[in-house]
This record gives C-alpha cells, sequence and structure tokens, in this order.
C-alpha cells in the first residue's frame, strides 16, 4: 500500500493534491469488463473505421452508493507521422451510465488509429493515457489501475486497437450481415476482458 500511495502522489497533478480519500481497488470494486471496437466505417480498399469503447463494472455491493465514474485522462491527437499534435494535460473524464444501469459505465475512445489513405485528411488519431476511479457518497475515491509491472497508467492507443482485431472483438451495432473487420453484431458478443487480458483486466474480475 505505501508502495501504491507514493506512485499515485506522482500521478495526481499539482492541480489536484493526494488526499487520504484515494485507495487503489484490490477486491474487484471497479473493473474494466469490456473493450471493443465498434465499426463506424469501412472503405472498400482500405479498411474499417472503429471506435474504441470501454465498459467498467461496478460491484456497488462492494462500494455501495456512487457519485462518478471517471477517467482521469491525458488525450492526444497524432499525426500519421507520429507526432504529437495536441494535448489535454490530466483532467477528469466523466463516465456515461450504460442505458441508466447504475453500475455498467462506459467511454467512446475514438479513433485511436491512423490511415495512411487519410493523409490528405486533417482528421488525427487518438491516444489516451490515465486511469480510472469511482467516487463514493462520502468524497472515497477507488482508483483503477494496471497491474504494477505496466506502471499506474493504462495506455489506449493503437496497440489497443490491434489486440481487438487479434481478438476478434470489432461489432457492427446492426443486425445486419457481417464485414469490414467486424466479426460480431453486438456489444453482448464482445468477450469479457477477464477471459483474455491481464493489462486490461489483472484481477480476473466479473
Amino acid at each position: 500500500m505505501k508502495h501504491f500511495l507514493i506512485v499515485l502522489c506522482s500521478f495526481i497533478s499539482g492541480a489536484r493534491a493526494f488526499a487520504a480519500q484515494d485507495f487503489k481497488a484490490t477486491h474487484c470494486e471497479i473493473f474494466i469488463d469490456k473493450v471493443a471496437g465498434k465499426q463506424e466505417g469501412y472503405h472498400g480498399a482500405f479498411g474499417s473505421i472503429l471506435d474504441t469503447e470501454v465498459f467498467l463494472k461496478i460491484n456497488l455491493y462492494k462500494t455501495g452508493p456512487i457519485r462518478k465514474v471517471v477517467f482521469y485522462s491525458n488525450r492526444k491527437t497524432v499525426d500519421n507521422s507520429g507526432n504529437v499534435k495536441t494535448e489535454t494535460g490530466f483532467r477528469e473524464v466523466l463516465l456515461s451510465s450504460y442505458f441508466g444501469a447504475p453500475d455498467y459505465f462506459t467511454i467512446n475512445l475514438g479513433d485511436l488509429e491512423n490511415h495512411w489513405w487519410d493523409r490528405s485528411d486533417l482528421e488525427d488519431r487518438v491516444e489516451h493515457e490515465g486511469a480510472f476511479y469511482v467516487e463514493l457518497l462520502d468524497g472515497v475515491r477507488l482508483w483503477l489501475n494496471p497491474a504494477e509491472s505496466y506502471g499506474s497508467h493504462f495506455l489506449f492507443d493503437e496497440g489497443t486497437n490491434a489486440t481487438l482485431y487479434a481478438q476478434g472483438q470489432i461489432y457492427t451495432g446492426s443486425d445486419g450481415y457481417i464485414y469490414g473487420a467486424a466479426r460480431l453484431h453486438h456489444l453482448e458478443d464482445v468477450k469479457q476482458t477477464a477471459d483474455y487480458n491481464t493489462y486490461w483486466n489483472p484481477s480476473h474480475c466479473r
């Protein structure tokens, strides 16, 4: 715990001093349940355009009522040459309840890939670095980080999509035919991270 507090102190920037109500979630109070690529577009010659979505599960039996779920993160835009064009700095991004569920939250991270046919485009790929927390009604914040061997931040970038492609975790959100990179129709078909990915879900929480 002492080591984690030191890491967390360094993670939270000067605008947010470390406080006694920050703790690491160690008993599956909060975890990444699914990471999915939603196919939002398709170029017949060059491939699919994906929005990467992250879904967090909150165990309300362990947390009690919650106030908010946050991705404390830095968002960068990166051009086709790998140059960082913009970044926000670390800030709080609220997750949305998934169809009103009190214990299931989601965030859309956008297009994490550069597409070489877009070289004349002004659109750059996006990457995100950060950690999640759930804030309880009494102000306690329970933090979700990767396993210590990976550091204190999750990184969602082109490598994230490479994992989703390799695992076939891309869906169309449609009752129609499967096309492009999509292998699934609905989010319900996407595998839980507990079944295959210890970076996103080190404790295999369900």
